[in-house]
């Protein structure tokens, strides 16, 4: 990636003292590399009808080997799908139906009516976040678009293991532990470079797959939950739904785990 473009996201981005000049020498800038485009401007129905169209496009065990070949490269633009996808797939088809409160939030997806983005962040989302942080049909419409439109490899023993590796550690994980004091050990696992932001996504994702989640706050395998709604274990949390409410004694979601990494020869030892 060019290197102007990542010393922008990492240094200057979601800074508050940005320039509007700043802003626009770089949109120009990453619009002419073709990372960026022109303001769009999508209302609600229009981005659930594209959504749908991508999600029928969507190769599963494609969406799933992006996951597994991003443990070993740092990837996040592989590893940030399968979050996204899992939330897509279980969000129920509808119109926009506004909150008697909030009429211009939908009661259902709990997204906006309509939505402008210039770019930035979008591709912000795609290249340097590692996992959906929320339900976001607009969001999610464009990683899964560009997700099908891009070429994946296949994952890598290395990423095999990484996998095994990270599960058999939360396998370890006493009833009280949190998954702060779970992510500290992911940083220990051989291959597997990440920072802490990256290590809290990884569980995040983790959690939306239901692999971490509860009986009481269950991910997103088998329905959808709209958490821009739900409450959080504490105030200042700054946990995805579901794993938030996670700890060491709610264990692993075999059946989740099966769901997404059953066909793989590679891990058959974590089902066994």
């Amino acid at each position: 990636m060019d290197k102007k473009i990542v010393d922008y996201f990492k240094n200057v981005y979601y800074k508050d003292d940005e320039s509007p000049k700043q802003i626009r020498e770089i949109v120009e800038y990453g619009k002419k590399l073709g990372y960026f485009y022109d303001e769009m401007k999508e209302n609600h129905d229009e981005a659930i009808s594209s959504l749908i169209s991508e999600i029928e496009k969507i190769n599963f065990k494609k969406v799933v080997n992006a996951f597994l070949a991003s443990l070993s490269n740092r990837d996040l633009h592989l590893r940030n799908p399968i979050s996204f996808y899992a939330i897509a797939r279980v969000l129920p088809q509808h119109g926009y139906e506004g909150f008697k409160e909030n009429k211009n939030e939908c009661h259902i997806c709990g997204c906006s009516k309509e939505n402008v983005e210039d770019g930035r962040f979008y591709f912000y989302q795609s290249y340097f976040c590692g996992s959906a942080y929320a339900p976001d049909i607009y969001l999610q419409r464009y990683i899964l678009q560009k997700f099908n439109e891009s070429e994946i490899k296949e994952p890598k023993k290395q990423d095999f293991q990484i996998l095994k590796d990270i599960i058999n550690s939360l396998r370890c994980a006493t009833d009280k532990e949190l998954p702060s004091q779970v992510k500290n050990r992911l940083k220990g696992i051989d291959n597997f470079k990440t920072n802490d932001a990256e290590r809290r996504e990884l569980l995040d994702t983790l959690g939306i797959l239901s692999i971490l989640d509860t009986k009481k706050h269950p991910g997103f395998l088998n329905q959808f939950t709209n958490s821009n709604h739900t409450s959080r274990k504490t105030h200042s949390s700054d946990w995805a739904y579901p794993v938030d409410f996670w700890t060491g004694k709610d264990g692993i979601n075999m059946d989740a785990l099966k769901f997404w990494f059953g066909d793989y020869d590679e891990l058959k030892e974590l089902f066994e």
